[in-house]
């Protein structure tokens, strides 16, 4: 081998060596991090932590089994069908995505206090009375678990407080994001014609990756057909999401026996086997996600997510097309159960930009910052029937006189 050629294969083995040695320090590093936080976290047990860790082990798996024992079925909702692998897997194979939980089934939700919550869903697996369809609606809720009534009577939510004398569909689901959101107002909206229609946005929609969300896909980029026909009469379901359900419901099923819901499932399963356990660390998971909080709590975010915004101007073109108007709400979270410091810049950032589009905006976090902690549940993070009545006063104090 020519002296030039050897002295460049010497080179370029040095730099690999040396670009492999630096790789290997931070999969190291990546490693003992994690396990310092780990250490940290498990160091440092909340009471809030306590109290739920508590409650799920002597109130809500028991619970569980007697509601299933009883014939109710645990729900999932959109934000599985991008989390699960099972269920992502179904939705791609079938080029469709449920934009709510099962349809006409029994289903039990969550406690936080109050005893396990059941329910019947409407014939699109809503939270409303299924007779609620049949007439004009007044006005028409978008949102996640608050607006889904999380944990509480169905009398003690949101939907059935705001206006008892008028028609108040409840499209709003648990683990719902701003991408969910968004491809909700795209698909019922123009079905529906609402005379109102409220966007509730909580303090954790401030996330920015839903453009890998299935949902932003199939009906952002794709633009699936969620409905037959739009005739609000005779609205029926896509064949591909009623195939969805039929498929979906024995694959949770047979995974959830009483003992965990969704979230729960996936936290203990994620990653279990000894191969995962290794290679995630390839990734450098612990060191990034480290990163992307500094610049998430840094005054360099300023930038409203791309998920919230198309959350608003989806809501702004969808009334302005037909005809209802748009109004934008936001709960804050509770410091106690999930303590979140972007909270307050999020919350300034919708509001902005509601009212560059001339979006009445709502803020209810000094509704319930006069109630303090009685606002939210007893044993969990979720608005308790007290805080959801201040919400619903708040909000139909000021779109009742528009």
């Amino acid at each position: 081998m020519p002296a030039k050629s050897k002295k460049i294969f010497f080179w370029g083995f040095l730099i690999t060596f040396q670009v492999l040695i630096l790789y290997l320090a931070l999969v190291i590093a990546d490693f003992v991090l994690q396990k310092y936080i780990s250490f940290q976290n498990e160091a440092i047990v909340s009471e809030a932590k306590e109290i739920e860790r508590k409650r799920i082990t002597e109130e809500d798996h028991p619970q569980r089994r007697l509601a299933i024992k009883e014939g109710f079925k645990p729900l999932f909702y959109p934000e599985t069908v991008d989390i699960y692998p099972p269920l992502r897997r179904l939705a791609l194979s079938l080029g469709a995505a449920p934009l709510a939980p099962q349809p006409n089934s029994r289903l039990y939700f969550c406690n936080e206090g109050y005893g396990l919550i059941t329910y019947n869903t409407d014939r699109f697996g809503f939270r409303n009375q299924d007779t609620a369809w049949d007439k004009n609606i007044d006005i028409l809720l978008i949102g996640d678990s608050f607006t889904h009534g999380a944990c509480v009577n169905e009398k003690d939510s949101i939907a059935k407080l705001l206006a008892p004398k008028k028609n108040v569909l409840n499209l709003g689901s648990y683990g719902n994001h701003a991408i969910h959101y968004a491809a909700i107002e795209k698909i019922f909206i123009p079905a529906l014609r609402p005379k109102k229609a409220i966007l509730i946005f909580y303090a954790n929609d401030n996330e920015d990756a839903d453009q890998n969300s299935i949902y932003f896909d199939q009906y952002f980029q794709k633009k699936f057909s969620y409905f037959d026909a739009l005739d609000i009469t005779h609205l029926s379901l896509n064949p591909k999401i009623i195939k969805f359900y039929s498929e979906a419901d024995s694959i949770i099923a047979g995974l959830l026996n009483g003992e965990s819901s969704p979230e729960e499932y996936l936290a203990k399963t994620s990653g279990n086997d000894l191969v995962s356990k290794v290679t995630k660390y390839l990734y450098l998971p612990t060191i990034r996600k480290s990163i992307q909080s500094y610049f998430k709590n840094s005054d360099l975010n300023r930038k409203l997510p791309f998920s919230s915004k198309l959350a608003i101007d989806t809501l702004y073109e969808m009334c302005k097309i037909n005809g209802c108007e748009p109004i934008i709400a936001y709960i804050p979270n509770s410091e106690f159960w999930r303590a979140d410091v972007r909270s307050p810049q999020y919350q300034k950032l919708l509001e902005i930009y509601s009212k560059e589009l001339g979006i009445i905006f709502i803020d209810t976090s000094a509704t319930l910052d006069l109630l303090g902690q009685t606002a939210y549940a007893i044993k969990g993070p979720h608005l308790s029937p007290k805080g959801n009545k201040a919400v619903a006063e708040q909000i139909s104090k000021i779109i009742m006189v528009q």
